[in-house]
Order: structure tokens, then C-alpha cells, then sequence
């Protein structure tokens, strides 16, 4: 969700343009639950359907609507076989470059 002046919210976390950070996102049978810094900020119940590998296309920095896109850089992108703990997400953000 946009705040403006360049701000924008993931759940309860506030980002700001020109800043690293470490964002993840981690889906189970249930739930995502999205990561800002190794932190929990938003959780929502998980659509249907399976896991993502029953889709055909998956779409990173951008949405399907045309023009829309992430302005910034996307880099060490990492897709794992099973659901990392919040442990595990914490420790990716405290090994990660800034």
C-alpha cells in the first residue's frame, strides 16, 4: 500500500525509496507470511490452488496490470523446496550484504 512521498507499506513496515532491504516471502499449505529485515510484518491466509509450481507463471517485481512495475533493484532471488521458519528468514537477513 502507497503512503506517499515515496513510502510505502508491507503489512505494518514502512519502506522507503532508496534503501536496501531484505524482504521475503513464506508460503505454506495456510498462510504467507512476508518478511521485512528478517522481521515478520503481515501475514494473510493463502490462496487455493496448491503451491506455486501448479501455476504456469510466476511474475517477480511486477503485476500483471500493464505499466506496473517495481522501480528499484531485485537481486539474490531464492526459491526453496520447503517453508523456511521465522529463524531461518532472520538468519538470511542477518548474513545478507547491505
Amino acid at each position: 500500500r502507497a503512503g506517499g512521498n515515496g513510502t510505502f507499506f508491507i503489512g505494518e513496515a514502512k519502506v522507503v525509496a532508496d534503501r536496501w532491504y531484505h524482504m521475503a516471502l513464506v508460503r505454506n499449505d495456510s498462510l504467507e507470511i512476508y518478511f521485512v529485515d528478517g522481521q515478520v510484518v503481515d501475514t494473510s491466509m493463502a490462496s487455493s490452488g496448491g503451491s506455486i509450481w501448479d501455476r504456469t507463471v510466476l511474475i517477480l517485481g511486477a503485476t500483471r496490470i500493464p505499466d506496473r512495475f517495481f522501480a528499484g533493484a531485485i537481486d539474490d532471488v531464492r526459491i526453496y523446496e520447503a517453508a523456511l521458519t521465522a529463524d531461518q528468514v532472520e538468519l538470511l537477513y542477518r548474513n545478507s550484504p547491505t
